[in-house]
């Protein structure tokens, strides 16, 4: 069966997308967030530009979309969003042309253009150190409405070591509120349709980046865990999805030990700990009983959570 008009219809069969979360629709970090100097992580894959000022999520969008990017910048130095793709997603379009596509809006403050910059790592997936291959104005100013823009470039052989792609306005000290939603990098020089991937598809592609427990409710079970002294116990965690590297793992808010005796300490004990599984408990509690068992959970506290961080 011939499909009609094919160049813009959904692809649901492949990754045409590079970009992991394009459409704007996961926030498991929360939603609103103050960009300093270094990367502030906002939406899933995404992190603030500069810095950036006040990065929010918003329901003003263009048609087809639920959420986007609302960047409120003040007195704000090169406000922007940007993510850094990985080498296995993007290694195949080296020295091939890429379109990126996206949809933006500006709601306030000094008329802005809008600058895209294309920059691969000095080694595969370390952006300690980058390479900018082009920076460019792509919108020259910003309207009022939701519009749709687009741009066309040849990339390097280089891009085998990652790219990253970073959406700003190219001020030193500006003051607006602009919106970004629909972005897209893909292979070839049209824009065609929006990547929608189903929802749980992208969400498993943003944990292998990040993800958390806890959070849920005052005593959510954080993992069972045996005591090895009277202080310490560790437990088996499996990450639900592999990650994309040994994560960093960090805690906020408290938990307390269910069973075994014993309290619990406060400091997250992670020494076996790998992109598949890790091994979670604690150290610092007092009394236990090694050889019992016990469950962690939270102390009363919808705030705790544990994070588990492989972004590049």
């Amino acid at each position: 069966m011939a499909l009609v008009g094919s160049i813009n219809a959904p692809n649901n069969f492949g990754f045409k997308n590079r970009l992991i979360n394009g459409a704007i629709g996961i926030w498991q970090r929360g939603t609103s967030f103050t960009s300093g100097g270094s990367a502030t992580y906002t939406a899933d894959r995404f992190f603030g530009n500069a810095s950036s000022g006040t990065i929010s999520r918003s329901t003003d969008v263009p048609a087809g979309f639920t959420y986007s990017f609302s960047n409120a910048a003040s007195s704000t130095a090169f406000p922007g969003i940007a993510q850094r793709i990985e080498s296995v997603n993007i290694a195949d379009c080296a020295s091939q042309a890429i379109t990126v596509s996206f949809y933006a809006k500006q709601t306030s403050g000094t008329a802005s253009p809008l600058n895209i910059n294309l920059a691969y790592p000095t080694a595969v997936d370390n952006y300690a150190s980058s390479t900018t291959i082009i920076e460019t104005n792509v919108v020259a100013t910003m309207t009022a409405s939701w519009t749709q823009y687009s741009y066309t470039y040849t990339l390097p052989a280089n891009v085998t070591n990652g790219l990253s792609v970073t959406l700003f306005i190219p001020n030193a000290s500006i003051t607006a509120t602009f919106l970004i939603t629909g972005i897209q990098v893909e292979k070839g020089s049209i824009a065609t349709g929006f990547d929608y991937r189903p929802f749980g598809t992208e969400f498993n592609l943003c944990q292998r980046y990040y993800h958390y427990l806890g959070g849920d409710t005052p005593y959510q079970s954080i993992n069972t865990c045996v005591y090895y002294g009277t202080g310490d116990a560790v437990g088996f965690f499996r990450h639900p999805v592999e990650m994309r590297g040994i994560p960093t793992i960090a805690k906020t808010g408290s938990w307390t030990a269910l069973g075994g005796g014993g309290s619990a300490g406060q400091t997250v004990s992670a020494d076996q700990n790998g992109p598949k599984t890790t091994q979670l408990g604690f150290t610092g509690g007092s009394s236990g009983t090694s050889g019992q068992g016990t469950t962690l959970r939270g102390n009363n506290d919808s705030t705790l959570r544990v994070t588990f961080n492989a972004e590049l």
